[in-house]
């Protein structure tokens, strides 16, 4: 037991037994707005919910469900439970990323831990929402990116197949995915992405095309007709507008440039909110000391940022701190670099990193009574009054 730690690394284990005793504490125990309700049916009786389909997703729920229906734990409860060990097991593939980056192992747990923190992340860990598996998912491609890339003189086959691998499933849940792709390719290099594709052509089709096996579940179980069958996928033109999200055009860039602009200015002040003064400080100097010495890794890390804010600012719906969650993992990840900068300058500096680290974490921890959700049950009660007054 001692030497699996070991080879795991205490402060992974620390980073993930945090987070999920936090969330723990403050998990929702019943439905939320918006789709939460949708997605915890469509997972119970494996149904279809709205655009893109999620069938990845239905699938992991089916199966968590039915899993703790051995503890007599309701499908709901369930789901939220899901939700918390997805976003816990995120910020250990985040913490293992910054580790990568050459960051120490406390001050990797600490950004971590900063970083599920975010309004955001927290929320959606504690709910039935996509948006933790999306951040999951996320984590492992970018983590996958920076193994190749730091091991491109002894390239192992196995990460670039599972790169490949978890592009295909992802896209199966999500296609916030998309926005990440360019960052992967840039941090591994287009040299080495040459050498890899060369070599490991029927490879790549055959684990890609691999990971979209779950949109199967889609065709298959639309024939049976179940409870909530959007876009009836069981047919090729409801397949195709189905997952690729045809309906939510609508809402995307409807009022062009002047669009992004008036949406930006609303959603940018909340991301800044989320972002402590001590973050923002690491944040600039990671941006300075990162084109100095990881210039590549760096821009991939600011293009992030910049793509899943500008598809934020286009993109009208009301939820949008999936994406979000995206831009500030960015920021995090640019933030380590950040703290690099201050401690390979001098140990003295360490008080300085100590003192803006501890600060975010205050800030941070301020929240803890707003973010408690253990005793909501408002959906819950406006739901069954409205079912109580039908005729």
């Amino acid at each position: 037991m001692i030497k699996i730690v070991n080879k795991f690394n205490i402060w992974g284990v620390f980073t993930f037994l945090f987070s999920l005793i936090l969330y723990g504490f403050t998990i929702r125990p019943s439905i939320d707005f918006i789709d939460s309700g949708e997605l915890a049916q469509a997972c119970f009786k494996m149904s279809i919910p709205h655009p893109t389909g999620y069938p990845i997703y239905v699938l992991i729920g089916r199966c968590w469900i039915l899993i703790l229906n051995i503890l007599k734990i309701k499908p709901v409860i369930a789901m939220n439970l899901l939700s918390l060990l997805t976003t816990s097991i995120s910020l250990v593939f985040l913490y293992k990323t910054l580790r990568l980056t050459g960051l120490k192992n406390y001050l990797s747990s600490i950004l971590s831990i900063l970083f599920g923190m975010v309004y955001y992340i927290w929320d959606n860990a504690t709910t039935t929402e996509v948006y933790s598996i999306s951040l999951l998912f996320s984590t492992i491609l970018i983590y996958l990116a920076l193994k190749i890339k730091f091991e491109c003189e002894n390239i192992s086959d196995k990460y670039f197949t599972l790169l490949i691998y978890f592009t295909g499933l992802s896209l199966t849940h999500h296609l916030s995915v998309i926005l990440i792709i360019p960052s992967i390719l840039i941090i591994i290099g287009f040299k080495n992405l040459k050498q890899l594709i060369k070599d490991n052509l029927i490879k790549i089709i055959f684990f890609f095309l691999f990971g979209l096996l779950p949109y199967l579940y889609l065709i298959i179980r639309s024939k049976n007709e179940p409870f909530l069958n959007w876009s009836n996928p069981s047919q090729i033109n409801g397949l195709i507008a189905h997952i690729t999200g045809w309906q939510y055009r609508v809402w995307m860039f409807p009022e062009g440039i002047s669009g992004i602009f008036k949406q930006l200015n609303k959603i940018l002040p909340e991301f800044l909110k989320n972002i402590s003064v001590g973050l923002s400080l690491l944040f600039i100097t990671g941006i300075y000391y990162g084109f100095k010495k990881y210039k590549s890794i760096t821009i991939a890390f600011i293009l992030i940022i910049l793509l899943t804010l500008i598809y934020s600012s286009g993109y009208t719906i009301p939820d949008l701190e999936g994406y979000l969650a995206l831009t500030s993992s960015g920021v995090i990840l640019i933030s380590g670099t950040g703290i690099k900068f201050f401690y390979e300058r001098s140990k003295k500096f360490f008080i300085i990193i100590g003192i803006l680290l501890l600060a975010s974490l205050i800030q941070l921890l301020i929240k803890i009574p707003s973010m408690n959700h253990k005793d909501d049950y408002l959906i819950e009660d406006i739901s069954r009054t409205i079912i109580n007054k039908l005729p």
